[in-house]
């Protein structure tokens, strides 16, 4: 066994994730394809009696642990809403619903499309409120995470949300780049957009690109931020929030 080899089973033996390790040896020099083939050798982690994966070292759940993303939902949909998040490779991640016909907006995060274990819920109190707050919940805790506030008036011309902690401190921005991009989206929908999440101190957290598409409504995220300073809860919550909201008007 090799000196990485045994690095990697020993990683994985302190709960750290595939993930993790791959970009901690990228980031240290090692070539994406070996650290791929290394990886694959390793066994996967084993799914509890339940047939559901077990929380990582920081109480989260596997999913939540990628630093890329792919969002989508079917733009010709009537009612409601249905959203897929998938990893870089594929793989569905999360599935969302949006509840049709609510006064207050309910979106459910499952783990995947049976619905059988459900991951985030974010909901507001405000009934047709542009500047909502979104409280966002753990559901295999039943904790809160924080909320995500949208600036209302400042997003018909820029769109601008907020991170808020638990005890409603504001910790971070997603805004879209520049306004001259923002203006061009308003008049031409076929343009894509940018969006950029920040910390409250100003730092880069993670990327959000909208792709143009006629049937299906596309976001990719890429998470910049080794360890994010913001929840990776919200910054999932948070895309969802873009598809939902923004992507309908």
């Amino acid at each position: 066994m090799s000196e990485i080899e045994e690095w990697v089973q020993e990683q994985l033996g302190k709960g750290v994730t595939h993930e993790q390790i791959k970009q901690s040896l990228i980031e240290n020099g090692y070539d994406p394809n070996i650290v791929d083939e290394v990886l694959a050798l390793q066994n996967p982690p084993t799914p509890d009696v339940s047939g559901s994966y077990g929380t990582t070292s920081r109480g989260l759940h596997p999913a939540f642990e990628h630093r890329h993303y792919l969002f989508r939902r079917k733009v010709l949909k009537l009612f409601g809403g249905a959203f897929h998040i998938y990893d870089e490779n594929g793989k569905l991640l999360f599935y969302s619903k949006q509840k049709a016909f609510k006064l207050k907006e309910d979106f459910r995060i499952y783990s995947d499309e049976s619905q059988s274990e459900e991951l985030l819920t974010i909901k507001t109190p405000q009934i047709f409120d542009i500047s909502a707050t979104y409280n966002v919940y753990d559901k295999t805790t039943g904790e809160p995470v924080g909320a995500i506030k949208r600036k209302g008036l400042k997003s018909f011309i820029k769109d601008e949300w907020i991170f808020l902690s638990r005890d409603g401190q504001e910790i971070g921005k997603l805004t879209e780049r520049d306004m001259t991009s923002a203006i061009l989206c308003r008049l031409f929908r076929f343009i894509p957009q940018t969006y950029i999440i920040t910390s409250s101190g100003g730092k880069g957290v993670a990327e959000i690109k909208r792709h143009f598409n006629l049937f299906v409504l596309k976001y990719t995220m890429r998470i910049t931020e080794p360890e994010p300073s913001i929840d990776r809860r919200l910054l999932i919550a948070a895309g969802i929030l873009l598809m939902g909201i923004e992507g309908r008007q």
